[in-house]
């Protein structure tokens, strides 16, 4: 049976308030622009076999079952002649996908970059060293099947041999942005906290209990004792907030996060303790080596700055279009 009409999307994460879900949901808005006329289905494994409770992280099982999961069910759909695409939780070190798929499946953005921070849990080592292995197989596999990739970041671009560059399309998580209304900012930081090793959360949070009396800081995500938290809430609820921040904090394995970005549309600045600088909105970044509740508290000082948008808001327009059309070109088939 064939049917061209019907467009099956399987998505491991389609919440709205995590990284990863978000990254599907405008994944899913570009392809039901392109593809106007196909009946578009979302299949998600949380929705059908897991607990529905809001959580940040996934656990173990979840996060690296799911995505081998996904693989069986495109080929079931794939075989009833129905298009496919395999949406979300595609890092480029799951080699799997990159040989499973079936060649005409839609890729989604897929996610990786080379970890910036200072940690050494046993965990960041196997980021460093076999991670970078699994990469370079599914780089041999990209290149031999001539798979057509678009990358959420730019994180993983001097990685790549010249030939998947020329091929691809990067920062996805650019897409669809647009900056917000600028508004009166009465809290001083709003951080985003969560209980992962990559985080850094060892450097920023001492610093943080010692300036929580003298300034406003908001806690979003895992809660903090001793602060004032919002929880896990929806990231229109975020954006919400972050219009009334001043600043935030950069993640170091990607410094454009969906917050980061949120928080930049918003007119937020972002504070950086790391060395990758984004090709993107570098400008509203404060760098620093190191970090004290001294430094810290000289930077929240700072006044206001206020950023003229116009120009960035026309380059955000034609990434857009840039994306779609890489998406019409080689997956309108």
């Amino acid at each position: 049976m064939n049917n061209k009409n019907k467009l099956f999307l399987y998505c491991c994460d389609f919440a709205k308030y995590r990284g990863e879900g978000i990254l599907a949901n405008n994944f899913k808005s570009i392809l039901k622009k392109i593809f106007k006329d196909i009946s578009i289905t979302v299949y998600t494994p949380k929705n059908k076999f897991f607990n529905n409770k809001k959580k940040i992280n996934h656990n173990f099982f979840y996060k690296y079952f799911t995505p081998i999961f996904g693989i069986l069910i495109i080929w079931v759909n794939h075989l009833k002649g129905n298009r496919t695409a395999y949406v979300n939780y595609l890092p480029l070190w799951n080699f799997l996908l990159f040989i499973f798929l079936p060649k005409k499946t839609i890729l989604g953005p897929i996610t990786g970059g080379i970890y910036q921070g200072n940690d050494y849990h046993i965990k960041t080592i196997l980021r460093k060293i076999i991670i970078h292995i699994f990469y370079l197989v599914a780089i041999f596999f990209i290149r031999i099947r001539n798979l057509k990739c678009i990358f959420s970041t730019q994180l993983l671009f001097n990685f790549l041999p010249n030939s998947i560059r020329n091929e691809s399309i990067f920062n996805f998580q650019l897409n669809n942005l647009f900056f917000f209304k600028k508004e009166e900012k009465n809290i001083d930081i709003l951080y985003y906290h969560r209980n992962y090793h990559t985080k850094n959360n060892d450097t920023i949070l001492p610093i943080l209990y010692k300036l929580k009396d003298q300034f406003n800081i908001l806690i979003v995500g895992n809660k903090l004792k001793n602060f004032k938290n919002l929880g896990i809430i929806s990231r229109n609820k975020t954006i919400n907030i972050l219009k009334k921040t001043k600043f935030v904090f950069s993640s170091p394995e990607n410094p454009l996060s969906y917050f980061v970005l949120d928080a930049i549309l918003c007119n937020a600045r972002i504070i950086s303790v790391y060395n990758q600088k984004p090709h993107f909105f570098s400008d509203r970044f404060i760098y620093l080596k190191k970090i004290d509740a001294k430094k810290l508290k000289k930077i929240l000082l700072l006044k206001n700055k206020k950023y003229n948008n116009k120009e960035y808001a026309e380059i955000l327009k034609n990434h857009d279009d840039k994306i779609s059309n890489f998406i019409k070109k080689n997956y309108g088939y």
